[in-house]
């Protein structure tokens, strides 16, 4: 009887162990996946972060460029409107202020 009660007792230890080893091995593999997750959302946030940086840096340029046209096309009236209205520069005549003259006018 005490053999078949130490036979019953080690293989409830070893079950139990076995149990422990089985709970620990899913508790590292769950630690794992979690952390690998946690990994993967840090990468995708400083994706973001990294795009949004992109799309400002993109946007600022465009700003920029609009307000150049802007003030050239500001200009470029201003001009128009003193050359219509023949306020060019002292005693210089309207007509000679755009461009050359490539051949002699009769």
């Amino acid at each position: 009887m005490n053999r078949t009660r130490a036979l019953a007792a080690a293989e409830t230890d070893a079950e139990d162990k076995r149990h422990r080893k089985a709970v620990e091995w899913e508790g590292s593999i769950n630690k794992e996946r979690a952390d690998a997750a946690r990994a993967l959302s840090a990468i995708r946030i400083s994706e973001r972060e990294a795009l949004e940086r992109i799309d400002r840096a993109a946007e600022q340029r465009v700003a920029k460029r609009i307000e150049a046209q802007r003030t050239l096309a500001e200009s470029q009236e201003r001009l128009a409107g003193r050359l219509a209205n023949g306020t060019v520069g002292a005693g210089l005549d309207p007509r000679r202020q755009i461009g050359f003259v490539t051949e002699e006018l009769n």
